[in-house]
């Protein structure tokens, strides 16, 4: 496997999600107790979990500065395998966001309805709890893109016309001549 395909591969790993459920379930539990001293305990540890993940989210991007020359290095199908370790990782980690948002919301409603007073904390945990998915998939999205265009800038140049958008594409194949 070559270097491209490595630096997708080590990217950093998803987030463990358990970690994220496990801190959802003690919340459940938390959010029915009379308390808000364990919600404020929650919260600390929800935001030191997202701290931790935006940190090696960090250090990640600064090791992919020699992207550029990784690329022109390496082989075609080797570019095509980081773009589709990256985007099996982004699709994976969509489908959890959306399962951990359905989880963060039904935790809400309960709290809201069976302790009131406890919502304001939960919403904030939830919402610490979902906010690192946006930055996490921009930044798998932005990875497997620089990848693409640094491929397509070392390609050969391609022959044929060039169009601007769609309207251009229809001139042209209107001034085909008809198949024979």
């Amino acid at each position: 496997m070559g270097r491209v395909a490595m630096v997708a591969l080590s990217a950093p790993p998803d987030p463990d999600i358990r970690d994220i459920q496990a801190i959802s379930a003690s919340l459940a539990n938390v959010a029915l107790s009379d308390g808000a001293a364990p919600l404020r305990r929650i919260a600390g540890d929800m935001r030191r979990h997202v701290r931790g993940i935006e940190k090696d989210l960090a250090e990640y991007k600064r090791g992919t500065r020699s992207l550029r020359q990784l690329v022109a290095d390496a082989a075609d199908d080797e570019i095509d395998a980081a773009v589709v370790i990256l985007l099996r990782r982004e699709r994976a980690l969509q489908e959890v966001w959306a399962q951990s948002e359905g989880v963060c919301r039904k935790l809400e409603a309960r709290a809201r309805h069976v302790r009131p007073a406890t919502y304001p904390l939960v919403r904030q945990i939830t919402s610490a709890a979902l906010g690192w998915y946006r930055p996490y998939l921009t930044f798998l999205r932005d990875l497997r893109w620089e990848i693409m265009a640094l491929q397509a800038e070392r390609a050969p140049a391609a022959t044929g016309p060039l169009m601007q958008d769609g309207a251009d594409v229809d001139s042209y194949f209107r001034s085909l001549p008809p198949a024979a």
